[in-house]
């Protein structure tokens, strides 16, 4: 008995599932058809019931029976055409996500004849959003070239140095010290370890200079205020505008991808203002600020339209590779600019929890 009774529930509970996983437009129409149909039921009982001439003849059901049928029909016709027009919006977008599943990411929902104001919106608004992930895939892939292109230079100019400068350099070290070795006066010998000496410096110094350009040493020894200070000061005072710097020193340890994001994303922004900003003023700041840390970069320079369409162009990938850096850390990236009124870079990332155990 108990056997039968769950078989009927879940026989109960498969038919509700079926009937609550039709499309929306047949719930509405099945549910004005029945409304339609106990309306029509109705009319005709009380009809019989309270009017002057009651149906009696069978002729008369039939022809009562026929144009009830009629109308229901016609109700339903009628009423299938208007939620049908109706809701075309939501049956556009239906079908847009069947494409989209199906990996069209061309795909678009185009706008329905008879639509309104808000299913215009919807509609153009799920349009744009597809438009917005499009050109982000499309730049993320340009990147990506890009990254591996310069990955591959990088490569080049390391052998190439390796292999021009600091090899030649120890060789020419080992040729020395076997003069040294052989000098045949005290005075030969003090010129060729003078020599060495002056050939071992040249070949720290490059492979200092590689290791600069890989990773700055100073960011893991010294932390980030540090790292940004000797950059503007040491590496970039012949090619930079004087630059207003304010680094707090006690600002928080932040995980090592989120330092060396900001130490990048500030090399990307000082760069452009090198190149491109022709300002006479730089200010940077790092500060705690809340649960972050905050990267601003402003100059008083030419200023540019951040959403000018040359700027989306493959070959300048600057400012969406300054966003992408902040994301990829957990935070976020802003680029402030008008033309004629400056530039401003804004990064912020979440800092360490004082555990050290990942950001807050």
């Amino acid at each position: 008995m108990a056997y039968g009774v769950q078989g009927v529930r879940r026989v109960l509970q498969g038919a509700l599932h079926l009937a609550l996983d039709f499309p929306i437009p047949y719930k509405i129409l099945f549910a004005n058809t029945f409304l339609v149909a106990i309306a029509l039921f109705l009319g005709f009982a009380l009809t019989n019931r309270y009017a002057g001439s009651p149906l009696d003849h069978p002729s008369e059901w039939d022809f009562a029976l026929g144009l009830g049928a009629l109308l229901l029909l016609s109700c339903l016709i009628l009423d299938y055409l208007v939620l049908r027009a109706a809701l075309r919006p939501i049956t556009l977008l239906t079908h847009l996500c069947d494409a989209l599943q199906r990996g069209e990411l061309h795909a678009r929902a185009r706008r329905p004849l008879l639509g309104d104001r808000n299913s215009d919106l919807l509609i153009q608004t799920a349009n744009n959003l597809l438009d917005d992930v499009a050109a982000y895939r499309s730049r993320a892939e340009d990147l990506s070239r890009r990254v591996t292109q310069q990955l591959e230079t990088e490569r080049e100019n390391i052998a190439r140095e390796l292999h021009d400068e600091t090899a030649q350099n120890l060789a020419a070290l080992l040729v020395v010290q076997e003069i040294a070795a052989q000098a045949p006066t005290p005075e030969a010998q003090r010129r060729a370890l003078e020599e060495a000496k002056q050939l071992t410096r040249l070949t720290l110094e490059g492979v200092r200079r590689i290791s600069v350009g890989l990773r700055p040493a100073v960011l893991d020894d010294a932390g980030l205020p540090d790292t940004l200070r000797w950059y503007v000061r040491d590496l970039m005072r012949h090619v930079l505008p004087e630059v207003d710097l304010d680094l707090e020193q006690d600002v928080r340890r932040l995980p090592q991808v989120a330092e060396l994001a900001l130490y990048r994303i500030a090399q990307e922004a000082l760069s452009n203002v090198a190149h491109h900003a022709q300002a006479s003023r730089v200010s940077l700041s790092l500060r705690n600020e809340g649960g972050e840390v905050i990267l601003r970069i402003t100059d008083n320079g030419v200023g540019f339209d951040p959403c000018a369409p040359s700027l989306r162009h493959p070959e300048h990938l600057g400012l969406f590779t300054i966003h992408e850096r902040a994301r990829l850390a957990g935070g976020v990236a802003e680029v402030l600019s008008q033309p004629g009124k400056g530039a401003a870079v804004i990064a912020r990332v979440p800092c360490l929890p004082p555990s050290g155990e990942g950001p807050v």
